[in-house]
């Protein structure tokens, strides 16, 4: 009976099979993960400035909207005073201030956080109504 021993030092420790390449899986999916989070995050607050945007610009033109109806209003009654009223994504808060042929309309126009207020001097003559001055407020 033949039993060869093989001494201590020759003995190698093996990795199990498929040890390297779990962990550049496990690397390779880390950082695809990081990638695609920040991707996400990214487009996140894309969409979120876009609709911020939107609603910016939907106050701006719900201002037109509300001077509008006001000067409207005074053409058909010269003694329309304001009032609130909503023109689409707006709420609009109309008043008008004077008497005889000056007048001046003061309107806010509010879109979720968003407002936007002019101040605009009309000039009423028969059925026709001038605007004589425009201020707007920047803020």
């Amino acid at each position: 009976m033949c039993t060869s021993l093989v001494p201590p030092s020759a003995v190698v420790a093996r990795r199990p099979a498929g040890a390297a390449t779990l962990v550049a899986v496990v690397a390779i999916a880390a950082i695809t993960l990081a990638v695609a989070l920040r991707v996400s995050f990214s487009s996140l607050s894309g969409l979120l400035t876009a609709f911020h945007e939107g609603q910016a610009a939907a106050a701006v033109a719900g201002l037109d909207g509300c001077v509008d109806e006001a000067l409207l209003s005074l053409t058909r009654d010269a003694g329309y005073g304001g009032g609130t009223f909503s023109i689409g994504a707006a709420a609009c808060a109309v008043s008008v201030q004077g008497s005889g042929a000056a007048r001046t309309i003061s309107a806010t126009s509010t879109v979720s956080t968003f407002i936007n207020a002019a101040t605009v001097d009309v000039s009423l003559s028969g059925a026709t109504v001038s605007v004589t001055s425009w201020l707007q407020d920047l803020d």
